[in-house]
């Protein structure tokens, strides 16, 4: 079997580990931001 025929799903070809972090980052800050303005008092 050749090692060129499928990687079944298992490479992360998408996004760099640092790429993740700072998407993370901004979708934490702005959830935050929701959850503060919204808050039941």
């Amino acid at each position: 079997m050749q090692a060129e025929f499928g990687s079944y799903g298992e490479m992360n070809r998408g996004w760099t580990a640092s790429e993740a972090k700072g998407f993370i980052k901004l979708t934490a800050n702005s959830t935050k931001i929701y959850q503060h303005l919204n808050q039941k008092q």
